[in-house]
């Protein structure tokens, strides 16, 4: 019985457990009215959730949307759909409900954190969940590409690493890992290492979750969310009567055009680039790096001072995390916590390879993969750190510095109570310095304390922001809704928010929700309409408050009229229905 109160924590641990993810829960419904970068500064957050909007109105994937990153909105449309359904076609509010939901499946995925990770104990399995509820990057409250595969590489790696081997867990380990390949297609990299160990390991045993009878159906929970993808593109092709070829010159058009995910077309120029992170790392956290490896060495030549030095890293992260809270304005500090595991990968090999090598190669590999796929160095890095940093509260309990803390060792008592104090004021400054970055960064925005005026209409309603951006917000949002419009006009809008698209609530024109048409004469615009004549909208609305539109020609030589003119923005119309653009 005791030793069940122990492994299990008992009720009251629970309790406290529950309440401090209550209390989380509590900080982020304060937090998430807070914030409009969407208001034409940074399109981010409604743009992972205009994707499934317009495919509402038909639209499909991999064909009329002309932005990379648009597979996650597969995962995203039921979602839209049932919004949609509830609120019968209404954009009103949409930002601040979809970050409502965001907060729902957020706070989930950390209960599922500590119930998996209450098989190794209460102490542990609830700083992991906690460390990961206050994880969220650049404070950006949506579920997009990033925050998804974030949130399934974590639990992925967790099911390795706490060794959970039944069908049902094999098939989830699959859907998972299908999630992740299809928001970031780099993931495969964590396909592939399951692949050449489930090989190894039928010669050489490395761990029971990779034998062949595991990996088989682990491809079961792969086809659940491979097969209806497949059968959506291959029912939109029907529907839109394109072909195999169509689609695929459709995406090399698009990886054409990807100007913010350029690797630079070489080898060379990939690496170069992806490896920039660790010259940020070192700029913007001098003499961490010398620190770390020199204690990391002396733990290497003197084992009996391993659990000195695993506590020193953990004390040198707090350090620096109270450093990045005063120093920086961005997730960097998610990047502080990695070097914990790393630490601990590198001391406790041995103990813990039997149960840990897929866990561990599943969380840096992600990270690898989040690098690859984003242009923004050590901020992607950072916030991919998330699943190692997880995993390494849990594989602490394996290392050498808790065994030595356990009720039975009598021997060392004090410098067990001593270093346990340690670890404990250390985990208390690095979960405050998080929760303090969450409270000061807000995303593209000024601190909260300016953010004070909250916005009465439209799909931004409820949101706080200045009140130079809420006035900014108004006065486009009435020119929007005051255009007069048809049942069939379609709308354009330059540049396109999609907080625009969200308020015509009509059919998306544009080659994509993302800030894709800047000018009239881009390369992108006109092949999008020259190979999608179908999508040519009969209004164009040009915002004058942000965009300096000079080439309102081609609008007149594309068959346009201006309709109005006036300090917040120009309108045309297309004057005639058989025009095609041509310039």
């Amino acid at each position: 019985m005791k030793n069940n109160q122990k492994i299990g924590g008992g009720k009251r641990q629970y309790l406290v457990s529950l309440a401090l993810l209550i209390a989380v829960s509590a900080f982020w419904v304060w937090r998430i009215h807070y914030g409009a970068a969407d208001i034409y500064v940074c399109p981010d957050e409604g743009f992972y959730t205009s994707i499934p909007f317009r495919m509402l109105f038909g639209d499909m994937l991999l064909y009329d949307e002309m932005n990379t990153t648009q597979l996650v909105s597969f995962l995203l449309f039921p979602f839209v759909k049932v919004w949609s359904l509830i609120h019968q076609g209404s954009t009103e509010k949409i930002i601040l409900s979809f970050r409502y939901i965001w907060l729902v499946c957020h706070m989930s995925v950390s209960v599922v954190i500590y119930l998996l990770g209450h098989k190794k104990g209460y102490k542990h399995s609830i700083y992991a969940a906690v460390i990961y509820s206050l994880s969220v990057p650049v404070s950006l409250m949506v579920l997009s590409y990033n925050t998804i595969t974030y949130s399934s590489a974590t639990v992925l790696a967790l099911l390795f690493y706490l060794k959970y081997d039944s069908v049902p867990a094999d098939i989830s380990k699959g859907f998972l890992l299908a999630i992740m390949v299809l928001c970031n297609p780099y993931c495969l990299l964590i396909y592939i290492a399951i692949v050449l160990l489930t090989a190894i390991n039928h010669f050489i045993l490395i761990n029971e979750q990779l034998s062949i009878k595991h990996f088989l159906v682990f491809h079961v929970g792969i086809l659940l969310l491979l097969l209806p993808f497949v059968v959506y593109i291959i029912v939109c092709m029907q529907q839109r009567g394109l072909s195999v070829l169509d689609v695929a010159n459709n995406l090399n058009t698009m990886l054409s055009f990807d100007v913010a995910h350029d690797t630079g077309g070489t080898l060379f120029s990939f690496i170069k680039q992806k490896s920039w992170f660790a010259i940020d790392f070192v700029i913007l956290f001098p003499l961490f790096p010398v620190v770390f490896i020199g204690v990391l060495i002396v733990g290497l030549v003197r084992k009996n001072y391993r659990k000195h030095c695993i506590t020193s890293v953990i004390v040198l992260v707090a350090l620096y995390s109270i450093y990045a809270l005063f120093k920086m304005r961005n997730s960097y500090i998610l990047s502080l916590g990695a070097f914990i595991g790393i630490t601990l990968l590198i001391y406790e090999f041995d103990t813990i390879k039997n149960h840990s090598v897929m866990a561990c190669i599943a969380a840096i590999l992600f990270v690898m993969a989040a690098n690859f796929c984003s242009g923004t160095a050590l901020h992607a890095v950072s916030w991919a750190c998330t699943a190692l940093n997880v995993l390494s509260y849990l594989i602490l309990e394996d290392s050498i510095l808790f065994e030595n803390m356990k009720p039975e060792r009598k021997e060392n008592v004090k410098s067990n109570v001593w270093e346990r104090g340690i670890f404990c004021i250390s985990f208390v400054f690095i979960t405050f310095c998080i929760l303090g970055m969450d409270v000061k960064y807000v995303y593209w925005e000024e601190p909260i304390s300016e953010l004070t005026v909250q916005i009465s209409e439209g799909p931004m309603k409820g949101i706080y922001t200045t009140e130079e951006k809420a006035e900014l917000y108004t006065d486009i949002y009435q020119e929007l809704r005051t255009i007069p419009l048809s049942e069939d006009d379609t709308v354009l809008t330059i540049p396109t928010y999609a907080i625009d698209l969200f308020a015509l609530q009509r059919e998306v024109c544009s080659p994509s929700t993302w800030l894709v048409v800047k000018d009239l004469s881009d390369p992108l615009f006109v092949y999008y309409y020259q190979n999608h004549p179908d999508k040519i909208p009969s209004v164009i609305f040009i915002n004058k408050k942000i965009s300096e539109l000079k080439d309102t020609h081609l609008l007149m030589e594309n068959g346009y009229i201006l309709e109005r003119d006036n300090e917040v923005c120009s309108v045309f119309r297309r004057e005639q229905e058989n025009t095609l653009w041509t310039k």
